[in-house]
C-alpha cells in the first residue's frame, strides 16, 4: 500500500473518531438542539470539521508526515497514531457526557481531576461499561491495525511534491481559514450558543482556553468567604442573575466606544487641550461621569466588560472571543434581540479584527458591519493610512443604517485615535505644545474623531427617533502613553449619557467602571428579562461606586476612600483610607468572578 495512502487513512479515522463524537452530542441531547434546524445542523456537521481539524492535525500531521517519508518509521509512527485514538475518544465521550451535566463543552475541568480522586473513581464506576465497549473495541483494531502495518510498501511517486503537501494542508489545517487570525472559538460560536456547541469539540474547546487562559487565581479567601465578603447568596446557581421587569415605551440604545480616549484629554474633565470641543458641548447637555474608570488598557477587555457586563479580573479567565464564551452566556444584544430589538455591532477597523465579525453575532447582533463595509466619504491625504479605520465615515454610515421603523441597539467601536495616527487634513493637522511629536499627531486623531462624533450627533438629532434614543459615549481604555498620571488616573475615561429628552444633565461624581454600563442600559432602555451583574446601574444612588481594575497579576479597587492594588494577598500600592478593607473588598471580588465563570455559574442560556 501506499505510504500517501496510509496517511490519509490515519487522519481519516482521527477525524472519523470526532464526527461520531459529534453526532453522539446531538443524539444524546435533541432537546438542546431542537431549536436549529435541519440546515443549521448540516452546517454544524460539516463546519465542524474545520474546528476537528485545528486540533487533530497538530498531532497528525506531523504523522502523516513521517509516513510519508520514506524511511523505515512508518510502522512506529502507525502505532503512535493508533495509541492517541483512545485518548482522543476517551476525552470526547467525557466532553459529551459532561456537556449533559452544564450544557456546555470542556475548558479547564480536566486538570481538577488530579485533585479529586474520589470523584475520577466514582465516574470510571459509572460508566466501567463503556470503558469495557472501548477497550474490547480497541483491541479488535488492534489486530486489523497490526495486518495494516505489515502490508508491504508500493512505490510512491512524487514523493517530495507529497511531503510539501501534507506540510501545506497540515499548517492550513490548523489555522482554518486563510485570513490573518487563526480560527478561535469565537467563530464557532457566530451562529449562536446552541449551534456554537454543536460545531466546536471538547478537545478544540479545552485547547483554546488553555492556550489563553491566565494564572491560577490566589487569594486568602474561598469562595463562601468571599461571598459573604461581598453580600452575594453562593448558595443559589446563579447569584449575580438579577431580573428586569422593562417598560411599555422602549428606548432605542446607541453605545459609542471611542478608542483611547483619556481623560486626561478631554475638555469637560479638565484637560489643557482644546481639542475635544464637540465632546464638552454635548456633556454641557447630558450626564457626565466625571470618575470613570476602563477595567484594562486591551479593548477586548474593554468591550468585553461593556458587552457582557462580565468583569477582567486577574486569574485563569481568558478574554471574550479567546475562550470566555466556552464558560459564561447573557448579553446585551442576545437580551435586546429577543425584546424585538434591531441589533447592529459596528467598528472601523477590518471585520476580522479582535474576532469582531464573529464576537457580535455570537452576542446576538443580528447586523455587523467593518472597515470593508463603509465607503470613504471625508477628504484625505491617504484614503488608506488609517490602519484601525475611519470614524467620520463609520459614523455616516452607521447613521444611515439605523431605519426608526422599531426600536434598535446600535454599538459602534473607533479607530482612527489608534496608533499608528494616520496624516490628516487641516485644520486636523496642528502642531501641539508637547514634548513628543507621537503625542501631537495622537491629538490630531483626538480632534478628527471629536469632530466626528459631532457631527454624528448633529445628523442623528434630525432624525425622527432621535428624541427616543439614548446615547452612552465612552472609551475602551485610555491612550496610556504620553499622560503625566499615575493610577489610577491612567485608567480614566469618559463617560457621558446624552439624551435630552429623557436623561437629565449635570456631572455625576459618583465612580464607575464598564461593567456598570450594561445595568444602565437595562434600566434606561426599558428592556425585559435577566442578566448577570457584577456591576450596578450608574444612576443608582444606593450602591456605592467602584471600579475593578486590572493591571497585569494585580487586581485593583477605587473606590470613594481611597485606592489599593494587590498582587495575591499583598497590598503592593495605595492611598486614602479603609486600605486592608478595600483589599478585602478587592480580592473578594476577583475570585468571586472567577469562580461563578469558572464552575458555569454567570448566567444561563435562557435569559
Amino acid at each position: 500500500m501506499k505510504r500517501s495512502t496510509v496517511a490519509i487513512i490515519v487522519v481519516g479515522i482521527a477525524f472519523l473518531i470526532c464526527s461520531c463524537a459529534r453526532l453522539l452530542l446531538y443524539t444524546m441531547y435533541p432537546e438542546y438542539f431542537a431549536s436549529l434546524s435541519a440546515s443549521e445542523v448540516a452546517m454544524a456537521f460539516i463546519e465542524g470539521v474545520r474546528f476537528d481539524a485545528a486540533v487533530i492535525m497538530i498531532p497528525f500531521g506531523v504523522i502523516a508526515l513521517m509516513i510519508v517519508f520514506p524511511f523505515k518509521w512508518k510502522r512506529l509512527w502507525m502505532w503512535i497514531a493508533f495509541a492517541i485514538y483512545p485518548i482522543l475518544a476517551i476525552v470526547l465521550i467525557t466532553d459529551v457526557i459532561y456537556f449533559g451535566n452544564v450544557k456546555r463543552h470542556l475548558a479547564n475541568e480536566i486538570k481538577f481531576l488530579s485533585n479529586e480522586v474520589d470523584f475520577a473513581i466514582s465516574m470510571l464506576n459509572e460508566y466501567a461499561s463503556t470503558l469495557f465497549i472501548i477497550v474490547v473495541v480497541l483491541i479488535i483494531c488492534a489486530v486489523f491495525w497490526h495486518k495494516l502495518s505489515q502490508l508491504p510498501d508500493k512505490y510512491d511517486k512524487l514523493t517530495a511534491l507529497k511531503i510539501f503537501l501534507v506540510v501545506l494542508i497540515s499548517f492550513a489545517m490548523i489555522r482554518g481559514t486563510f485570513t490573518a487570525k487563526p480560527i478561535s472559538t469565537i467563530d464557532a460560536f457566530r451562529g449562536g450558543a446552541v449551534q456554537g456547541n454543536l460545531i466546536v469539540n471538547g478537545i478544540f474547546s479545552m485547547y483554546k482556553y488553555s492556550s489563553h487562559a491566565r494564572k491560577p487565581v490566589k487569594t486568602p479567601y474561598t469562595i463562601d468567604e468571599a461571598s459573604v465578603n461581598l453580600g452575594i447568596d453562593n448558595s443559589v446557581q446563579y447569584p449575580l442573575l438579577k431580573g428586569y421587569e422593562g417598560k411599555p415605551s422602549k428606548k432605542n440604545i446607541v453605545i459609542i466606544v471611542l478608542e483611547s480616549w483619556s481623560a486626561y484629554y478631554v475638555g469637560a474633565l479638565g484637560s489643557k487641550f482644546n481639542v475635544t470641543p464637540n465632546f464638552d458641548n454635548l456633556s454641557r447637555n447630558g450626564a457626565l461621569f466625571v470618575n470613570h474608570y476602563a477595567p484594562e488598557k486591551r479593548s477586548i477587555d474593554g468591550l468585553q466588560a461593556i458587552l457582557t457586563g462580565i468583569p477582567v479580573v486577574p486569574g485563569e479567565i481568558p478574554s471574550l472571543g479567546f475562550g470566555l464564551e466556552i464558560k459564561a452566556t447573557g448579553n446585551i444584544g442576545t437580551i435586546a434581540g429577543k425584546n424585538g430589538y434591531d441589533t447592529i455591532f459596528m467598528q472601523t477597523s477590518a471585520r476580522r479584527s479582535y474576532y469582531m465579525d464573529a464576537i457580535s453575532r455570537s452576542l446576538g447582533f443580528k447586523r455587523y458591519y467593518g472597515m470593508e463595509d463603509y465607503p470613504i466619504v471625508f477628504d484625505y491625504p491617504d484614503s488608506k493610512s488609517s490602519v484601525f479605520g475611519w470614524d467620520y465615515d463609520a459614523m455616516a454610515f452607521l447613521n444611515e443604517q439605523i431605519d426608526g421603523e422599531g426600536n434598535f441597539l446600535a454599538i459602534l467601536f473607533t479607530g482612527t485615535t489608534h496608533t499608528p495616527y494616520p496624516e490628516l487634513n487641516a485644520p486636523f493637522n496642528q502642531e501641539y505644545n508637547t514634548e513628543r511629536d507621537e503625542e501631537s499627531a495622537y491629538l490630531n486623531t483626538l480632534a478628527y474623531s471629536d469632530f466626528s462624533l459631532g457631527r454624528f450627533i448633529e445628523a442623528e438629532s434630525k432624525s425622527e427617533w432621535f428624541k427616543d434614543t439614548i446615547y452612552i459615549i465612552t472609551a475602551d481604555h485610555t491612550a496610556g502613553k504620553y499622560e503625566d498620571v499615575k493610577f489610577p488616573l491612567d485608567y480614566h475615561v469618559p463617560l457621558l449619557i446624552y439624551s435630552p429628552d429623557n436623561v437629565a444633565a449635570g456631572r455625576f461624581e459618583k465612580i464607575t467602571t464598564h461593567v456598570d454600563i450594561m445595568p444602565t442600559v437595562m434600566e434606561l432602555s426599558g428592556i425585559a428579562g435577566g442578566i448577570a451583574v457584577a456591576g450596578s446601574s450608574v444612576f443608582d444612588d444606593e450602591t456605592p461606586g467602584r471600579a475593578i481594575i486590572k493591571e497585569g497579576e494585580t487586581v485593583g479597587i477605587v473606590k470613594d476612600s481611597g485606592w489599593v492594588k494587590v498582587l495575591d494577598s499583598t497590598i503592593i500600592d495605595s492611598s486614602g483610607e479603609g486600605l486592608e478593607e478595600l483589599a478585602k473588598e478587592a480580592l473578594s471580588y476577583q475570585q468571586v468572578m472567577n469562580t461563578l465563570i469558572d464552575q458555569n455559574r454567570w448566567c444561563t442560556d435562557g435569559i
